[in-house]
């Protein structure tokens, strides 16, 4: 797996003066490194890049409300399940499931097969 270097890579993309393209690529780009930082076991910096992440979406004026909705209802539930993992804490999966496939079209198959695998290796 080379999720390392992907979030190495993906980590040196710069986001200060964005241009159209560049506003519709940041929504993904801000995901995958959640994603990255989740695969590779640095829930602490997850948290670091969903704080950032919320501030960026904001705060930035390029990117269209529907990504930022979406973005932002991925977040909440990525979020989730990181507390999950760090802490443990009581999480109704079947809850999480139907509202996750209900709010959110980016990366379900994803964060619905980690909600799973969480869950059952917490049990």
């Amino acid at each position: 797996e080379k999720f390392p270097d992907s979030l190495k890579l993906i980590s040196t993309f710069s986001t200060g003066n964005l241009t159209f393209n560049d506003a519709i690529l940041i929504p993904y780009i801000k995901r995958l490194e959640l994603q990255l930082n989740y695969e590779l076991g640095f829930f602490e910096s997850a948290l670091h890049q969903l704080d950032s992440s919320a501030h960026f979406l904001k705060d930035n004026k390029k990117i269209n409300e529907s990504q930022k909705k979406s973005l932002t209802k991925f977040m909440k539930v990525f979020r989730q399940l990181v507390m999950l993992k760090l802490k443990g804490k009581d999480f109704n999966l079947s809850e999480a499931k139907n509202k996750f496939e209900r709010d959110v079209s980016v990366s379900r198959n994803w964060i619905l097969s980690k909600l799973e695998e969480t869950v059952k290796n917490s049990s």
